[in-house]
């Protein structure tokens, strides 16, 4: 699991390691750090002891609290972040991934980079799959809703790990946007089709996918911005037939001498 400094805490660490989950997160920056504690596994690189602590989170109940226990075995790990035309940066890993030699500290660095691209499967979610306005009007409804969605997503996901699996290509070369465009053209090829022609329409299919593949854009900036401007008009806060929309000034105005020239 690869998560930012904010889910970086003790219960967290636990009990991802209780469902045999390891994680690699940013480490909180309210945590004070001892390089001196531990055992040394190379340069900024320290096994060390974390103790639960005798204060009970507000997230947490006091039987999960009572089941955590009471010390926790973790990895810290400094990286440094030299990008070319950006100031250089320090980061501290935490991680469960003890074994220095299978997880060298700059394979635990790339492994954390990807953590970015969540935000990018947020966008795939929001703005492709069009979840960012749910537009059923019952809890019980938008629970499906998002349910759906979320199906779909996977679904889609899984077609994409497929295709990168059977053409030997990385997944992240893969265009989300251009695999959902190339289902919604293949849709009616593949329908009322014996299983042989599904099959060679399948393989032309992925051939397609294989095809389109993303640049190389490595330490590419993604802002998080708006790149369209919105339209300069009020939102609609009231019904309908109770919106009252009221005029401009710039139309109030009376025409000017020279206009009427």
């Amino acid at each position: 699991m690869l998560a930012d400094r904010g889910f970086s805490s003790f219960p967290s660490l636990a009990t991802l390691l209780a469902r045999g989950v390891d994680a690699v997160m940013r480490v909180h920056h309210f945590r004070k750090l001892d390089w001196r504690a531990g055992k040394r596994l190379g340069r900024r690189d320290r096994v060390v002891t974390w103790k639960k602590n005798q204060f009970q989170g507000q997230l947490w109940s006091r039987q999960q609290w009572a089941q955590l226990p009471g010390e926790l075995t973790v990895r810290l790990v400094e990286i440094v972040v030299a990008v070319p035309g950006f100031r250089t940066q320090k980061l501290v890993l935490v991680t469960t991934l003890l074994d220095a030699q299978t997880y060298s500290a700059e394979a635990l660095g790339q492994l954390y980079f990807r953590r970015w691209a969540v935000e990018l499967f947020f966008r795939d979610i929001k703005t492709t799959l069009g979840l960012d306005v749910l537009r059923c009007r019952t809890p019980a409804m938008v629970r499906k809703e998002i349910g759906m969605h979320a199906i779909a997503y996977n679904l889609i996901r899984a077609l994409m790990q497929d295709v990168a699996h059977c053409h030997q290509l990385s997944v992240q070369r893969l265009s989300f946007k251009g695999t959902v465009d190339a289902l919604r053209q293949w849709r009616e090829l593949f329908e009322n089709k014996s299983l042989t022609q599904t099959h060679k329409l399948r393989r032309l299919f992925y051939q397609s996918l294989a095809t389109d593949l993303l640049p190389q854009r490595p330490e590419r900036s993604e802002p998080r911005v708006v790149k369209r401007r919105p339209k300069n008009f009020r939102l609609l806060t009231k019904p309908r037939h109770e919106m009252v929309v009221e005029r401009c000034r710039k139309w109030s105005q009376k025409p000017s001498k020279h206009a009427l020239i």
